[in-house]
């Protein structure tokens, strides 16, 4: 029917692919957070302790989730709310849950646990243009010295851009997308 937006299920190849890359890559633990729950995960590989950081793109109940999942004086990182949207249609829905699921994090239990919150958006730091050039200045150096390789999963002319954002927003890359000129 056109008035739904019917989607193929994911397929675990995707994921399989991507934790083959990474355990080559040296990761020693992966873990499919659309099969298995993580926080259960990270609780039985750390026996318990948690992790130092969580790096979250997702949002919704996970921050909450990865929250848990920190160790004392572990960091959660939220730098997305890609439970918020999926395919190429807006749905209300699945928006107003990813955003009634927000966790609200409260500053004394953040004293208590030892444990901290921290929220990104480069999007909105336009104001520290100088400490952000300092730092990509660094990174440029550490790359050219060979200490970081960014592995570079796919790249598309601007005028396909579309094509690009597609491309990550179904999940396909393992790794960076770059737009050539």
């Amino acid at each position: 029917s056109p008035r739904f937006n019917w989607r193929k299920p994911k397929t675990r190849r995707s994921s399989v692919r991507k934790h083959t890359f990474l355990q080559n890559a040296g990761v020693r633990h992966t873990i499919d957070y659309r099969t298995e729950d993580f926080e259960t995960e990270i609780a039985r590989i750390t026996n318990g302790r948690g992790v130092d950081l969580i790096l979250d793109a997702v949002g919704g109940d996970s921050f909450a989730k990865g929250y848990r999942s920190l160790a004392p004086l572990g960091r959660l990182v939220m730098f997305g709310l890609s439970s918020a949207s999926s395919g190429e249609k807006r749905q209300f829905l699945k928006v107003l849950k990813a955003f009634l699921s927000l966790p609200k994090f409260k500053p004394l239990a953040l004293l208590d646990e030892n444990k901290g919150v921290f929220g990104l958006n480069l999007g909105h730091l336009w104001s520290e243009i100088p400490r952000l050039r300092s730092i990509g200045l660094e990174l440029i150096d550490l790359y050219q010295a060979g200490k970081i390789k960014p592995h570079i999963a796919k790249t598309f002319a601007l005028a396909d851009a579309g094509e690009a954002h597609r491309y990550i927003q179904e999940r396909k890359n393992t790794g960076k997308v770059l737009l050539t000129v």
